[in-house]
């Protein structure tokens, strides 16, 4: 074995770990935005609830307003928030791609992500963001009449 190869294994098991290193990052990553995004979505039906349950009259033009505002508000930060998770999403897919081009080191995920394809979590984040924008455009209609 020449110094070379010896070179060029420590610099395999070197990327190995960082690449190892970045998907995990980038999962601590995804969770973060998720719980983020779950944060938001309940502080906005819970802020919709308080305003609601006010019924003074002085309170009938921020009932009006706060009930189409929040619903707004709603389908604006699932659409983004949505978009930033699968971004995130489909960067974890190209450095699993990138651990996976590594030859003669341990395999750790056997199924190669397809870059034209969204993973299944991806998948369910824009499910449930068509979920939550039709409920926030129900709630925004009702809140007209």
């Amino acid at each position: 074995m020449t110094n070379q190869d010896e070179l060029s294994d420590e610099i395999k098991g070197k990327a190995f770990v960082q690449i190892l290193e970045q998907i995990r990052k980038q999962d601590d990553l995804i969770h973060s935005w998720t719980k983020y995004y779950l944060s938001i979505q309940a502080g906005m039906a819970i802020a919709l609830a308080f305003i609601l349950r006010l019924t003074t009259e002085r309170s009938i033009l921020l009932i009006r307003v706060g009930s189409l505002f929040i619903p707004i508000l709603g389908i604006s930060t699932t659409v983004l928030l949505t978009r930033i998770i699968v971004r995130e999403h489909k960067w974890q897919g190209r450095y699993i791609r990138s651990l996976n081009k590594l030859k003669d080191l341990p395999v750790i995920y056997e199924n190669d992500p397809d870059p034209e394809q969204l993973g299944y979590i991806a998948k369910q984040f824009l499910w449930i963001r068509w979920v939550l924008i039709v409920g926030w455009a129900t709630v925004a209609v009702i809140s007209l009449f």
